[in-house]
């Protein structure tokens, strides 16, 4: 799974990604479809999410309600600001503190 979003970070459409992120006024006076692109972004970071919440249950064989409590989402803002927004190990680095 970090291969294929490893490959999506650099292929041309990450690399529209991140000149969104950086200089938006700039990608639309490029010609870039700047709405078109976040809402990309947005639908293939829901599919990733809802693919990684239906292995978890999978994996565990159950899915708890401690798994939708407010809690998680701080958890996963907590790993967003330890490990950094643009970097994947440190990330991982983060989970396992």
């Amino acid at each position: 799974m970090l291969l294929g979003i490893s490959r999506i970070v650099h292929s041309p459409f990450g690399q529209v990604l991140k000149m969104i992120r950086e200089n938006e006024p700039r990608a639309i006076s490029l010609g870039y479809q700047v709405d078109r692109y976040k809402l990309l972004a947005f639908v293939l970071s829901s599919a990733l999410a809802g693919l990684a919440g239906s292995l978890k249950t999978l994996v565990m064989g159950f899915a708890t309600l401690s798994d939708v409590h407010w809690t998680m989402s701080g958890e996963v803002i907590l790993m967003t600001l330890l490990g950094g927004v643009g970097t994947f190990s440190a990330r991982s680095s983060a989970q396992a503190s």
